[in-house]
């Protein structure tokens, strides 16, 4: 049998006895060239600022490159704003994110190819991130979240994820609950070199097992005072904590989830630190 045919015919058997490898191979491929084009668009950059809106109050970011490691990553160093320190870890986990993913290649998997808000992308997933602790900054609120699994859904044009999903436990209030936190990066620009989601959702899932009785009961006397108070009192109220207020009846009312969406008004590359 000639050598060519006799190859034609072994290499389907050796694919269907080797899809582990292959489809390992091929995520830790994608995170490379993730990285690899991370810190290539690091070069230009030694710090940036967002402005953006998250639960209707505006939040100033600034962030600086740290160098000092393997990759460069951007630390958030200043934050400003109506609730900024609640609301730092949903804008401030770009320096856990780039810092330990390389660490985190040789758990991942293939996930095949995905179409994400009409984009193709690889999913990668990633089994076990227990012990990487990789995901905690993504947690709501004070909780102790625990991530277990991951899955990067990784533009093949950009090299950024549009979704990441990252499943596991939260600790609150003396609940453990399971909790999938699912992020969609939309419209992204390039400023100056620095690629930016200019509306991010976030959609928190499983919170509503953490609330205990005395909560609920807590919320429901809010609800009850906001309806006794005068009107215009009352609307001051409601305009002060407007996307608090929804995200709790979300919470409480709903299948137990919450959606966050964060809107960037401003980008400023090598500007410094904001006035």
């Amino acid at each position: 049998m000639p050598r060519l045919r006799r190859w034609s015919m072994l290499a389907p058997m050796l694919v269907a006895l080797l899809p582990g490898a292959l489809a390992a191979q091929s995520a830790r491929g994608v995170l490379e060239r993730m990285v690899a084009e991370h810190d290539r668009r690091a070069e230009g950059i030694d710090n940036y600022t967002l402005v953006q809106e998250v639960m209707g109050q505006t939040l100033t970011m600034y962030y600086e490159k740290d160098a000092s490691g393997a990759h460069p990553v951007f630390r958030a160093r200043e934050v400003s704003g109506i609730g900024a320190s609640a609301q730092e870890p949903a804008g401030g986990n770009e320096d856990e994110f780039w810092e330990k993913l390389p660490r985190l290649m040789e758990h991942a998997r293939s996930g095949g190819r995905e179409t994400v808000d009409g984009h193709a992308t690889e999913a990668v997933i990633i089994d076990d991130l227990a012990e990487t602790g990789f995901g905690e900054s993504f947690a709501p609120g004070n909780g102790d979240f625990t991530p277990q699994r991951a899955t990067l859904y990784v533009d093949p044009e950009l090299w950024i994820p549009r979704r990441m999903v990252f499943a596991g436990t939260m600790k609150a209030q003396g609940r453990t609950s399971d909790i999938t936190i699912t992020m969609d990066a939309q419209d992204i620009r390039d400023v100056d070199g620095l690629l930016q989601p200019f509306h991010t959702l976030v959609r928190i899932d499983g919170l509503g097992q953490t609330i205990d009785p005395e909560t609920r009961q807590q919320y429901e006397q809010m609800k009850k005072q906001l309806a006794d108070m005068p009107e215009s009192q009352r609307q001051m109220v409601e305009k002060m904590m407007k996307g608090k207020l929804e995200q709790m009846e979300q919470m409480m009312n709903g299948d137990g989830g919450m959606n966050l969406e964060l809107v960037v008004r401003e980008v400023h590359v090598n500007a410094g630190p904001p006035q």
